[in-house]
């Protein structure tokens, strides 16, 4: 594949760069001593402030005793005993004092006074806002209070980690989960589930770090994941650069189980998959399921701005559920050592990635779960499985233009038998971005007839209009479209891409294998190409989703889980009904091309 051109710097800039910094240099040299001059003895010991740095802490309401208590943990040596005294001083402040200190600390450049010379006392109170931050979510997730009053700093790193979604969700997601995945507190210590046991959250902190993805790694460089048995050494992604190793493809290649169902829980999802398939002749068969899932996250109010938020794009991801209940979740998402170079910055890159051991969003806040289950055998239930795992070896390639989550999520939806288009033309995407007549409030008796002609006419024109007619509007239609959204395209990465990675020899791709799209960018064509340019986006696929007899919506409840059937409670199943008539309002207009 071929590699990103790189534009190496003109000798004279570099020179005219170089002096710029010795310049720079110079004048923060010059600025010392004009601060030293006219601050010849800085203040060095809190007891020692002016009546102007006492009257604005009066000013912010701070009181001086908690300012002394600042300064003697700012001079706190150990770090673990620093976070004790500030855990002990956060439960005595109030909000307003907070802010009060939030204010003194960050005054004194704009009061033109010197910084306090004491270490870490501004660091003391940025850990303070921390804690109270950290004991809000707790309050807001519900989590038991005796967490956060013996072990803030432990909280603070499960919600920092993401370990604490995971968990809660194993907990309300299976029946089996609260006793699976509690949490232990212990002599002022939290206790995690782990496949050693009771894993303490203290050692944690002391030895792994958590990834940009949210993963933990040791000193050793393994990753280590929370799935069904508690914390272990998996990793969600593919590391490239152990991919050669058989060892790590074998412990890390292969989806993992998050969970089971439950004898239970798989009876009332059989019944409800029977209720809502009972046309289906070998329903009785196909003993596994698929459950698509979306979670639309841009809500813009307005009717001016509710074709935006259709548009905008909604992550798309499935479960698998074979026939003994074992549960696992995926999408495809790009490898986390590519965020490097910013997606969001070139949104229309095109990067390496797999599909994930389980999906990220599965415990995250939502306003509005949208899930559609399909009923398959367990050969097909297996042999999608299959498909995933060799996709997480071979590493694929990833757009968000094409070869996406929409594009994964497809290919495991035409394996339950249905065949969606879910290709949008760029022209079409930002038409169905403005607003609907109908939805601005335009009164029937007028909008009716409106749209009855509009749509004479344009039959009338498609039925006189000779095919070479046609031909030479839809080329001319195309130039002017390509002269319009081939700028943006290269604007947003579309010739740029991520060298490939070469898949390992030991994977055998077979004839009747997936296909993924190895394209090194997606710009490698003339750009008149562009009037012609389909991006994989996720609005018809929540058309669909939305059209399907079996679909349901849950509504968010305080703490993450996965609902595999509609809620039983009265109030949330209402709530769920409004938002799936919310959603299929919102994309009505999204309909799969033909």
């Amino acid at each position: 594949m071929s590699g990103i051109t790189k534009v190496h710097s003109f000798a004279p800039f570099g020179v005219f760069t170089s002096g710029v910094q010795k310049l720079s240099h110079q004048i923060s040299h010059i600025g010392a001593l004009a601060y030293k001059a006219l601050f010849p003895n800085p203040v060095e010991n809190i007891t020692e402030l002016d009546e102007r740095r006492w009257s604005l802490a009066k000013k912010f309401g701070v009181n001086s005793d908690i300012i002394m208590e600042l300064v003697s943990i700012g001079q706190t040596v150990s770090a673990a005993d620093r976070k004790v005294k500030i855990a002990l001083l956060e439960k005595r402040l109030s909000d307003s004092e907070l802010k009060g200190l939030q204010k003194f600390t960050n005054s004194f450049h704009k009061y033109h006074l010197p910084p306090i010379g004491i270490v870490r006392v501004k660091e003391a109170v940025s850990d303070l806002e921390i804690l109270r931050k950290v004991r809000k979510r707790s309050n807001e997730l519900s989590l038991d209070p005796k967490y956060f009053a013996s072990c803030p700093w432990e909280v603070s790193f499960l919600l920092e980690s993401h370990l604490i979604f995971k968990i809660l969700n194993l907990q309300n997601s299976f029946d089996d989960g609260k006793e699976r995945h509690k949490i232990i507190l212990q002599n002022d210590c939290l206790f995690i589930s782990s496949v050693k046991g009771p894993f303490p959250v203290k050692t944690l902190m002391d030895e792994f770090i958590i990834t940009s993805d949210r993963s933990l790694k040791d000193r050793e460089g393994n990753v280590w994941n929370y799935f069904d048995d508690g914390l272990e050494e998996r990793d969600v992604f593919i590391d490239p650069a152990k991919l050669q190793d058989p060892v790590y493809r074998e412990n890390n290649v292969p989806l993992r189980v998050i969970g089971q169902l439950s004898v239970e829980q798989m009876a009332e999802l059989r019944a409800y998959m029977k209720e809502q398939f009972a046309d289906d002749p070998t329903i009785d068969s196909k003993e596994a399921i698929i459950q698509f899932v979306a979670q639309p996250q841009v809500h813009l109010k307005g009717a001016f701005l509710e074709g935006v938020s259709s548009q905008a794009g909604t992550h798309t991801f499935f479960r698998i559920i074979d026939r003994e209940g074992y549960v696992y979740s995926s999408s495809l998402q790009w490898l986390q050592h590519e965020k490097k170079d910013s997606l969001f910055g070139n949104p229309l890159r095109t990067v390496n990635a797999v599909p994930v051991n389980w999906d990220t969003f599965e415990s995250r806040k939502h306003h509005g779960c949208i899930v559609t289950p399909r009923p398959v055998t367990q050969e097909a239930a297996e042999r999608i499985i299959d498909q995933l795992n060799k996709a997480r070896a071979r590493i694929i390639r990833y757009n968000q233009a094409g070869n996406n989550c929409v594009d994964l999520a497809n290919k495991v939806l035409k394996e339950t038998g249905v065949d969606l288009n879910v290709n949008v033309y760029l022209h079409q995407l930002l038409w169905r971005c403005f607003p609907s007549l109908k939805n601005l409030g335009m009164p029937k008796f007028i909008y009716n007839p409106l749209h009855a002609l509009a749509s004479r006419i344009s039959a009338l024109i498609s039925c006189l209009l000779p095919r070479a007619g046609k031909w030479i509007i839809n080329s001319i239609g195309n130039g002017l479209v390509s002269l319009f959204f081939t700028p943006i395209v290269l604007a947003l990465g579309g010739a740029r891409g991520s060298p490939g990675i070469e898949t390992p020899p030991e994977v055998d791709v077979k004839e009747d294998d997936w296909k993924f799209d190895a394209t090194d960018k997606l710009m490698t064509t003339v750009v008149v190409d562009v009037g012609e340019l389909a991006v994989s986006h996720s609005s018809p696929f929540l058309h669909w989703q939305l059209s399907q007899k079996a679909t349901f919506v849950t509504p968010y409840t305080g703490q993450p889980k996965m609902h595999f059937i509609p809620p039983r409670d009265k109030n949330l199943k209402a709530e769920g009904d409004r938002l799936h008539s919310k959603y299929s309002k919102l994309y009505a207009h999204s309909a799969p091309m033909a």
